[in-house]
């Protein structure tokens, strides 16, 4: 069996096309950002996952699976103010107007 090999861009390019894996990636992507915003806040203030877990009550097993997105799912307002407050930065949540297709 022969095997095409496509790149990645341009499967991707297709899929985007179909509105609900359009709304499935844009929420993993949101998801994945937030994740990757708080290891990087908290490795710019040198701490470590444990240190961070400690200044907001939790374990570092929590700090860990928030920063791989393992659950896929987006963190809890509660978990992610107790972090903003740790590592002195403002919560941002809102809405933005959606930009024409």
């Amino acid at each position: 069996m022969k095997h095409t090999h496509l790149p990645l861009k341009k499967v991707l390019q297709k899929k985007l096309k179909d509105p609900e894996f359009r709304l499935y990636f844009k929420e993993s992507r949101a998801i994945s950002d937030l994740c990757e915003a708080v290891a990087r806040a908290r490795l710019a203030r040198g701490l470590s996952q444990v240190a961070l877990a400690k200044k907001i009550d939790t374990s570092q097993s929590v700090i860990a699976r928030l920063e791989r997105g393992n659950s896929g799912s987006m963190p809890s307002l509660d978990l992610l103010s107790r972090i903003a407050n740790a590592l002195d930065l403002d919560l941002v949540v809102g809405f933005e107007k959606k930009k024409a297709a």
